[in-house]
């Protein structure tokens, strides 16, 4: 009796709740989420500001 690639229905279960546990944070914290995304999206958008002053200065 060969099993193949099959999973345990134990893993498949694990696997389940872990997922089924990151979307409840997910949405639980979607605020914060988003103000840590938002506030790393403006420091990279503030660092390609900063090296384009930085480029046309050195030509200048």
């Amino acid at each position: 009796m060969s099993k193949g690639s099959a999973l345990p229905v134990e893993t498949i279960a694990m696997i389940i709740l872990i997922l089924l546990v990151l979307v409840i944070l997910a949405i639980a914290f979607r605020e914060q989420i988003a103000g840590l995304f938002g506030s790393f999206g403006g420091l990279v958008s503030q660092t390609g500001e900063s090296a384009n002053t930085i480029n046309i200065d050195s030509l200048g």
